[in-house]
């Protein structure tokens, strides 16, 4: 239960003025992998990027298989970018093993940027 109809049909025209304002976004050589709401599956294409993000405004999250992904990908760490932790507790369900770091206030970017630098 969602308190509007956020991904699903209902939501066409909010994906058609997406794709309206990505038109003009040139979308460069990606540098690494990034799992698709709408397929659960790694994308490397940058020709397939604004279709992708288009389409999940439409299209349910297939959640529960892109931290399944992420983690048989080898994937230990994830940060949770924005206020609240509500990803954070969706994956502890998930996967326990996944460390995931909330990163809500601009001092946190550069905490996580900085490890980042040092992993």
């Amino acid at each position: 239960p969602v308190s509007a109809p956020f991904h699903c049909p209902l939501m066409a025209p909010a994906a058609r003025g997406l794709a309206e304002a990505l038109a003009d976004v040139t979308v460069y050589k990606l540098r690494a992998q990034v799992v698709t709401n709408v397929e659960a599956a790694p994308n490397l294409d940058p020709s397939r990027v604004k279709e992708l993000l288009v389409e999940q405004v439409t299209h349910p999250v297939r959640w529960v298989e892109v931290v399944q992904r992420l983690v048989a990908e080898g994937c230990t760490e994830a940060w949770e970018v924005g206020p609240g932790k509500v990803l954070m507790a969706l994956v502890r369900r998930i996967d326990r093993n996944l460390k995931v770091t909330p990163v809500g206030a601009p001092e946190d970017v550069h905490k996580v940027l900085q490890h980042a630098r040092q992993a």
